[in-house]
């Protein structure tokens, strides 16, 4: 079951918050398209083989990928039960700085949803969606886990984050267009196993193809 759950649920959950944000964002969703076709042409007209490494040097799509992941990370809770006994270098006394022991057995929990959005960490719109923020920026410490870190960090990583690469680009090759008639509840969320819409949410997308229909999405 966790298999299952770590392989689907997760990332279906993750696309379903990235056109969530691309629907509520619409210069961020006509750059992004813009950047697809740039790299990879339309359905009908492709230009270049949707391979890992086109992929992987769209920088846009994976700037994208990153910010929704950071707002919306599929674990945005969990905890680590000490094996040892072990000092954590920050987190005690009055202003947070001083170390705290931790005595083998005992569970430190910790959010990532919040620690995601930490402004001092994240500057200012720590709370928004910005993937422009990305830019040449690299994530060397433990403010950015979305898979986790240390010997547990989430063996589908790269897996994950290319399958995430591929369906949006698939898709913005087909639909020029999103909307969506669920937009007053899509951001509610509703914390399971794992981080989902409260709500079932609804898409409308807008064909490419000028003979075609537009199609429903839930």
């Amino acid at each position: 079951m966790q298999l299952l759950v770590a392989g689907r649920d997760t990332t279906a959950a993750t696309l379903t918050w990235s056109l969530i944000l691309l629907e509520a964002h619409p210069t961020a969703f006509n750059r992004l398209q813009s950047t697809i076709i740039e790299h990879f042409g339309t359905e009908s007209h492709p230009t270049r083989p949707v391979t890992f490494e086109n992929l992987k040097s769209c920088k846009y799509l994976q700037w994208v990928i990153a910010e929704v992941v950071r707002l919306y990370p599929t674990g945005p809770l969990n905890a680590r039960k000490a094996s040892v006994n072990t000092v954590l270098p920050v987190g005690g006394g009055g202003d947070g700085k001083a170390p705290v022991a931790v005595k083998a057995g005992t569970t430190v929990a910790y959010n990532t949803y919040l620690l995601h959005r930490r402004e001092e960490l994240w500057g200012e719109g720590s709370w928004d969606f910005q993937p422009e923020r990305w830019e040449g920026r690299k994530t060397t410490g433990w403010e950015y886990i979305p898979f986790h870190g240390g010997p547990q960090t989430c063996l589908g990583q790269q897996h994950a984050m290319t399958e995430m690469a591929y369906v949006l680009t698939r898709m913005l090759q087909r639909y020029d267009g999103i909307s969506s008639s669920t937009r007053t509840t899509n951001f509610e969320n509703g914390i399971r196993t794992i981080l989902v819409p409260k709500r079932t949410v609804l898409f409308q997308f807008h064909s490419r193809d000028e003979n075609a229909r537009g199609e429903d999405v839930e």
